[in-house]
């Protein structure tokens, strides 16, 4: 995989566990996108994409984010919450960061 990696995600409209259950038999894992100067966007990403990001950067590694609406900016993958008996991804916090925020990371 390349330095620059690139994730797309959308936005999505259902809340709650039903809508979340139905994200996830189409293959997607709904998210969340919060930080930075705007507030917390509920988004859904393909499954096969965030996974192969998770198998191959580092959860310190930033990632240009596009959500479908035209936003772009990058972003951290933060705390991917997976099925304690499948592995299946359940939920993922994305946090925004620019040139001027500070982010506190444990290594």
């Amino acid at each position: 995989m390349s330095n620059q990696v690139s994730l797309s995600v959308a936005q999505r409209d259902g809340r709650g566990k039903q809508a979340a259950k139905r994200l996830r038999r189409e293959g997607h894992v709904p998210a969340v996108v919060y930080g930075g100067d705007a507030g917390p966007v509920p988004v859904s990403i393909s499954e096969h994409a965030i996974e192969d990001i998770l198998r191959h950067v580092s959860l310190t590694s930033l990632v240009d984010l596009t959500v479908e609406s035209g936003e772009s900016t990058k972003a951290l993958v933060r705390q991917p919450i997976r099925h304690p008996i499948t592995e299946k991804l359940i939920h993922v916090d994305i946090l925004r960061v620019s040139a001027r925020s500070r982010v506190q990371i444990n290594v």
